[in-house]
């Protein structure tokens, strides 16, 4: 027997989901929202029967994920959230390695100038 089969509820999950993560204070005040989208898969083959994928569409954040070249032990989460006047900004890197979490980075910027040409020139 397969995962289908074995797990009929979660089968029925399959496919692509749009939907709002809504977040409230102890309040029941909404505090933010975000969209997503998550993709719920049962390949055909490959190494694993279930495989799902998460994209969500913060309102001031970007996420990041990239890994260095000749490491493939190593690779960064990177959150990037942008104030509301866009002046700064601030980034925060998770560096993970072998699935743990090996490091934290914190990073705080202010804008200099969108004229970034005549900066590199």
């Amino acid at each position: 027997m397969g995962i289908r089969e074995d797990m009929p509820l979660l089968a029925r999950h399959e496919g692509v989901w749009d939907g709002v993560y809504s977040y409230f204070n102890e309040k029941d005040e909404l505090i933010d929202q975000h969209k997503s989208r998550l993709f719920c898969r049962f390949p055909d083959d490959g190494p694993y029967p279930y495989h799902q994928t998460n994209h969500y569409m913060y309102n001031r954040t970007v996420m990041l994920y990239w890994q260095r070249t000749g490491d493939p032990s190593l690779y960064l989460y990177e959150m990037i959230q942008i104030s509301d006047d866009g002046q700064s900004r601030c980034r925060t890197w998770h560096w993970i390695r072998d699935g743990k979490l090996e490091t934290r980075t914190a990073i705080q910027e202010k804008l200099v100038t969108k004229d970034w040409r005549s900066l590199e020139a």
